[in-house]
């Protein structure tokens, strides 16, 4: 198996409302990912690190499909949305590891 980690910072105006929609989009994209085994979100607690960001986990059974999920058009779409209305892009931090 493989985990994507996927953490960023949301943009410093962006409201309580906004937050929820990225979260709202975060829990529902990977429906339309037939590669994706499992997909979690959510906010930071904060207990250590950053309160104001978000977390997404995405598992697949292979590197394969791990790079098919890189190119999907979903995907691409959540990026694009993610950085043009969320976060800081510079703020992204992205890991992989197999388990």
């Amino acid at each position: 198996m493989i985990r994507h980690i996927f953490i960023a910072t949301f943009k410093s105006n962006i409201s309580e409302e906004i937050k929820a929609e990225a979260l709202n989009t975060f829990k529902n994209f990977s429906k339309d990912i037939p590669q994706v085994v499992n997909a979690k979100s959510g906010l930071s607690t904060g207990w250590i690190g950053a309160a104001n960001q978000v977390v997404l986990t995405v598992d697949f059974d292979s590197k394969a499909d791990f790079d098919i999920y890189m190119k999907h058009p979903k995907h691409l779409e959540l990026i694009d949305k993610a950085q043009k209305i969320y976060f800081e892009s510079t703020s992204f931090t992205v890991a992989q590891f197999e388990f």
